[in-house]
């Protein structure tokens, strides 16, 4: 069984998906077909039978116009060529190079075609993206998201349009998630304070997970400053910002100069943290604030979840189903009921009136590499 992947190959989310399925089903050829322009070389590369990239000289590189006009030339030619090699074409998100040219996508496609819609690929389009979209989704075998609110969004927006037999839930395995599941049987709260050289007597609170502009991080800082309790217990209180990825310079300049200014000890995180640095962090954190303006399901927020962490969440995000699980998390309506919210679980931790220990015997059952895997093996099976 032979299967092209369209997709960013370098990808966390599908790197982890590609490595779990192979290690189940070693017999399935997987191909990659990704939007690269030059001749990059990751280290998941060798996961992939092959790969597929729209290579082009670097003179065209310098010129976005004329980049975006060849990189379209090149997907075409690239469909035209391997499209009909295949049993089955998955499309890993919906980028606008296919939106751009789905008619002629379409008729060149030859194998069965499955589409995973990621979530902004749907939340953050057009309308005439929304369009294009709702011919790509009539024309698949079989569509799948990771989140029942965003299936439920999905069907009332095409309400009465989609010729789909129902969009099916498939959740990506989350290779984090396991590291921290492992790495909590070895080392409590403690331990990963004395590695991360955390000091043990502090209530942490990790605001984000990335240096998004969306994760709201300058208003999270502003909202804490004005909460009086909040800034009467600063002495007790680190904030901790992680700001890996993007690289995006200015905002995370502006963080610190604004973390500088603010009364609360505050460690914020730019360099690269391995996959056990991140699993510490989430163990070694109390309340995780998680209020960015869109997400689909967040792997860090369910790694604090698992981890026993308090997190706080915007009501606004599409997180039903955690609900329906029976995980317990904070929700506010608005970011500026985020101060009250913080206070009273600040206290109550202090007071050790908090329990959380479901949320991580759920999570475990729920979110299994095996039952997920075997979600995504029975697409192409079936």
């Amino acid at each position: 069984m032979s299967l092209l992947i369209i997709g960013n190959r370098s990808h966390q989310l599908l790197v982890g998906l590609v490595e779990d399925i192979k290690k189940e089903d070693n017999s399935l050829r997987i191909d990659i077909l990704s939007q690269e322009t030059t001749n990059t070389v990751y280290k998941t590369d060798g996961l992939y039978d092959n790969i597929f990239y729209l290579k082009m000289a670097n003179v065209f590189n310098k010129f976005r116009f004329i980049k975006g006009v060849f990189k379209q030339i090149l997907f075409r030619k690239r469909i035209k060529n391997i499209s009909d090699k295949y049993d089955f074409i998955h499309i890993h998100y919906v980028e606008d190079i296919i939106l751009r040219d789905v008619d002629f996508f379409l008729k060149n496609i030859k194998a069965k075609l499955i589409i995973s819609i990621w979530g902004s690929d749907f939340y953050r389009a057009t309308t005439k993206k929304r369009k294009a979209l709702l011919k790509l989704l009539n024309a698949a075998n079989t569509v799948t998201i990771a989140n029942k609110k965003a299936k439920e969004d999905i069907e009332l927006y095409y309400a009465g349009k989609l010729k789909t037999n129902g969009i099916k839930i498939c959740k990506f395995t989350i290779k984090q998630l396991y590291n921290v599941m492992e790495l909590t049987e070895k080392f409590n709260k403690i331990d990963s304070r004395n590695v991360l050289k955390f000091k043990k007597d502090i209530t942490i609170i990790t605001i984000g997970y990335n240096a998004s502009k969306m994760q709201q991080h300058l208003d999270v800082i502003n909202i804490l400053e004005k909460h009086e309790g909040i800034v009467k217990k600063a002495k007790d209180i680190l904030l901790v910002f992680p700001l890996t990825y993007p690289k995006d310079t200015d905002y995370i300049r502006e963080i610190k100069d604004r973390v500088d200014k603010s009364p609360f000890k505050a460690k914020v995180i730019t360099e690269f943290m391995t996959d056990d640095d991140v699993s510490h962090l989430r163990n070694a954190t109390d309340i995780m604030v998680q209020v960015q303006t869109t997400d689909m399901f967040s792997a860090s927020m369910l790694e604090h979840l698992y981890a026993k962490n308090s997190v706080i969440t915007g009501s606004w995000l599409p997180y039903q189903e955690l609900n329906e699980w029976g995980i317990s998390y904070s929700t506010i309506d608005v970011i500026s009921g985020l101060g009250d919210e913080l206070y009273q679980i600040f206290l109550k931790q202090k007071n050790n009136d908090i329990n959380l220990n479901k949320n991580t015997q759920i999570i475990k059952e729920k979110l299994s590499r095996e039952k997920l895997i075997g979600n995504w093996l029975k697409l192409y099976k079936e």
